[in-house]
């Protein structure tokens, strides 16, 4: 009987031991130093955890210096190295010499007047007509800047010459005179007629057209 008054003491003095550390544990997570030391370590651990996510840079080299490609500058012959790289590879190329390729384009992209020339389509050939359906446009050059356009053979296709002259010279926004069965227009018109005239005139057809240059 005294042993197991014995032991049962040993117990109990064990429990009340082990509610003191654990109660002990608790408090020493709640304290605010504790908490510190906890975040410091944790701060400490982020750089190597940033550092393994770091992309390794790709570095590329030219075949004709050796040296990285933002150090052929500093080689014999730069222009050589220039050229490899344009022709191994075009896409760091135009990264590391933007104005270089802004130049070419300049200078293979056509004139605007030249870029005209081949956006307008080639003129088909006009079918031969006679005197009375024929349209004629004459430009005559009056001075080194000034023209003067004449359109004659409208009234062979029932269009009545004053009501043409007002719409051409509306049209166009420039001088007009009537002389006889002659539209007179100020300026150079003759490829503006040969585009209006068959759309407002329908039965005036492309080929009726005779325009020449004086």
């Amino acid at each position: 009987m005294f042993i197991l008054h014995h032991i049962l003491k040993k117990l109990k003095s064990l429990y009340i031991i082990f509610n003191f550390l654990k109660t002990k544990s608790m408090s020493d997570n709640e304290d605010p130093i504790f908490k510190k030391d906890k975040k410091q370590k944790q701060t400490q651990q982020q750089p190597t955890k940033n550092l393994q996510q770091v992309e390794k840079l790709q570095v590329f080299y030219c075949g004709n210096c050796s040296f990285p490609l933002e150090y052929c500058e500093l080689s014999k012959n730069p222009i050589q190295c220039k050229s490899w790289l344009e022709i191994n590879n075009k896409e760091l190329f135009a990264k590391l010499y933007p104005v270089i390729v802004q130049e070419q384009q300049q200078q293979q992209a056509p004139a605007p007047q030249e870029q005209q020339q081949q956006e307008k389509p080639a003129k088909k050939k006009r079918v031969k007509v006679s005197e009375s359906l024929q349209v004629k446009i004459r430009i005559k050059q009056r001075t080194q800047k000034k023209h003067i356009t004449t359109i004659e053979g409208l009234q062979n296709h029932n269009i009545d010459l004053k009501d043409a002259q007002k719409k051409m010279s509306k049209k166009f926004g420039c001088g007009s005179n009537l002389n006889g069965e002659i539209i007179e227009l100020q300026g150079d018109l003759g490829d503006l007629l040969e585009e209006w005239i068959p759309v407002e005139y329908p039965q005036i057809k492309e080929d009726y057209l005779d325009i020449k240059q004086k």
